[in-house]
């Protein structure tokens, strides 16, 4: 019941509820799976018998069953609504924490009563209690197999290729660095105000606003331009927006490359023909130590009383960095990133005669969980301002290396966020403990093409919005954006403009529609719309 519960049900239903979230496929990681739950059940066999007593061997035997059974109801019954491991701790009050441990002690407690006054009729019914689970289990897992899609479409992966190979003369490039406020911007700057001396050449909007809360909505949003429909699933919103845009299509026939480095899951495969590193990657294979390791912890967060799921905690970056495929681009590494870019450097792309190349960088930038620090290596005790420091030191040392190879001058360069905090948006009192405003503000530089040179950064309090984005790259690439709206330059600072911004997820948030009229750091300027 354990082998099956924490390393082979739990690991595989996660993934195939999930299937587009996991870059490596599924064959490879069943197949780790399989292999390590042998393994253990061949070491747990050989330990019981060799190295353990009877009395000592059902003791053991009673302790796994009873973790696994209370674990299997906390899973199934007990856990509620778990939020997406996207990075926060989810955090329960102490009466729910309080209730929770106690109903664990209660059916241990009773459990153990039981085995001591009626031991042989106790020890069957365990045993049924096992079969029976582990039945169900195999059973719903043979029916999720049958009914997920598996097709070859999971072969497909956004590669690392031409990541870092520019044009000689037109390059547009956009960095979206995850989950970096302003908030945080003026923290950093704060503690260093000439930190942004490399950015001079850019006007620095700080009234921004992205139009969505979480990266699965924002950056289909960015690289569309089509706006969520209403309850829309985030994975059919996807889907429907590729499918409806024609702001990769219209840079593709302006002979521009495209090379999107993302995850997958936020980019539909309507474009594959169109982004030069959306590839048919065959071989596509996780780690074996490392997967048993990260499975049964994530079984165990499903598993563990809410007084213990912190001791198992992860994130969905945890799980990317379980592949092994070098060429298969993760936005959670950050670090990999600057070693490939000092290792390797930049270069002038011309096996492909084009009018000028368009990349479109995701980087983990602000966002939790925090492993990088400010000289971008990796970090146990890394912090907020740390890792935001480093993400932009990456930013510095591409711009460097552009003006070395003598790029940077006609390039047109867009810094932004998918979006800014959303963590503190619905929780006033958390907002005050971490220091953070109720106001969600991502940070957003332009500098456009022939603008260098400049001794101080230009500040603009325009109300803009990521509408402007596309009309601002069309407009880069030599396309007339003004049938898809302004450009950020185009939003004056005095004019009075309404804003929309979507808070919210399917998985775990209500959606919220909020109208911002004026500063968008002035919580005053925040009215909740009906929705639709």
């Amino acid at each position: 019941l354990y082998v099956v519960t924490v390393l082979i049900y739990i690991p595989n239903e996660l993934f195939l509820s999930n299937v587009k979230e996991f870059q490596f496929t599924y064959s490879s990681f069943l197949l780790v799976l399989v292999m390590g739950s042998i393994i253990l059940v061949a070491v747990g066999l050989f330990g019981s018998v060799l190295l353990v007593s009877k009395r000592q061997y059902e003791l053991i035997c009673f302790i796994v069953f009873v973790c696994t059974f209370v674990g299997y109801l906390q899973g199934n019954i007990l856990n509620g609504t778990l939020e997406v491991l996207d990075g926060t701790k989810q955090i329960w009050s102490k009466g729910t924490i309080l209730i929770n441990s106690l109903i664990w002690l209660l059916i241990i407690g009773v459990l153990g009563v039981l085995l001591v006054f009626y031991k042989n009729k106790i020890k069957k019914i365990i045993s049924l209690v096992c079969v029976y689970i582990t039945l169900i289990q195999v059973v719903s897992l043979i029916f999720l197999v049958l009914t997920t899609d598996l097709s070859q479409e999971e072969e497909y992966a956004l590669t690392t290729d031409a990541m870092l190979e520019l044009d000689e003369n037109n390059n547009v490039i956009v960095f979206v660095l995850d989950w970096y406020d302003e908030q945080i911007m003026e923290k950093v700057v704060a503690e260093d105000s000439d930190f942004l001396e490399p950015l001079n050449d850019f006007t620095w909007y700080q009234n921004t606003t992205s139009c969505y809360a979480f990266t699965d909505m924002s950056l289909p949003y960015l690289l569309t331009g089509v706006k969520w429909e209403y309850d829309m699933l985030e994975e059919d919103y996807c889907r429907y927006a590729y499918q409806n845009s024609d702001f990769l299509q219209t840079i593709y026939e302006m002979q521009y490359d495209i090379g999107l480095y993302t995850e997958k899951v936020v980019v539909d495969s309507s474009v594959k023909d169109i982004v030069l590193n959306y590839q048919n990657v065959m071989a596509r294979k996780c780690g074996f130590i490392d997967t048993i390791y990260m499975m049964q912890k994530c079984s165990k967060y499903k598993m563990a009383p809410f007084a213990m799921k912190e001791l198992y905690w992860y994130a969905t970056s945890d799980i990317s960095s379980l592949l092994v495929n070098d060429n298969v681009y993760v936005t959670y590494a950050d670090m990999p990133f600057h070693d490939k870019l000092v290792d390797e450097g930049i270069s002038i792309r011309s096996d492909i005669a084009k009018n000028g190349a368009f990349r479109f960088y995701h980087l983990f930038g602000a966002h939790l969980p925090y492993v990088m620090s400010e000289d971008m290596t990796f970090s146990e005790n890394a912090t907020m301002l740390g890792q935001a420091r480093g993400c932009l030191k990456i930013l510095y040392e591409y711009f460097e290396q552009m003006k070395e190879l003598g790029i940077y001058d006609d390039a047109t360069i867009i810094i932004t966020a998918d979006h800014g905090q959303n963590s503190y948006l619905y929780d006033e009192e958390t907002a005050k403990e971490a220091g953070f405003e109720m106001t969600s503000n991502p940070i957003l530089f332009v500098k456009k093409s022939g603008e260098s040179g400049k001794t101080n950064m230009e500040i603009s309090m325009a109300p803009v919005s990521h509408e402007e984005f596309m009309p601002t790259v069309l407009e880069a690439v030599g396309v007339d954006g003004s049938i898809y709206g302004r450009t950020f330059e185009q939003v004056t600072e005095n004019e009075n403009r309404s804003r929309i911004f979507i808070f919210g997820r399917h998985y775990d948030f209500p959606f919220v529609k909020y109208e911002i009229n004026g500063n968008v750091r002035d919580i005053r300027n925040w009215m909740k719309l009906p929705l639709p």
